[in-house]
């Protein structure tokens, strides 16, 4: 199955631009390059919050007093994720194009290796 996807999925088709931007991608090694990267991230900021926590500077905004609430961040974090997907609705129907928008397809089968194998059980 990895192989039929390899195939649909070669860079020969690709325009220069988009093998200069995305040609990393296709290395067998990026995938585990970007878990290593997003681990080490992960990491430094746990590290820093334990400094920065231990200087007293964590805190150094004044927080607001809504946000001290018990799951302020959870919910706040919800709505903006719900408006963003609510966003993508209108967005979506001002952008999608009609069932028929490449013509009439009637006369076409949806899968035409299916239509000639039972062709050929027909035949026997």
């Amino acid at each position: 199955m990895s192989d039929d996807m390899n195939q649909n999925n070669s860079s020969d088709d690709a325009t220069p631009m988009a093998k200069l931007l995305f040609g990393w991608t296709q290395a067998k090694s990026t995938p585990i390059i970007f878990l290593i990267v997003l681990v080490v991230i992960s990491l430094g900021l746990f590290a820093a919050d334990f400094v920065l926590a231990a200087k007293h500077m964590k805190h150094a905004y004044k927080p607001v007093a809504f946000s001290e609430m018990p799951m302020f961040y959870g919910l706040y974090g919800f709505a903006a994720f719900a408006f963003v997907v609510g966003c993508g609705w209108p967005l979506a129907k001002l952008l999608r194009k009609d069932e028929n928008y490449y013509g009439d397809l009637e006369g076409l089968d949806a899968d035409e290796g299916d239509a000639t194998s039972k062709s050929k059980v027909e035949g026997e």
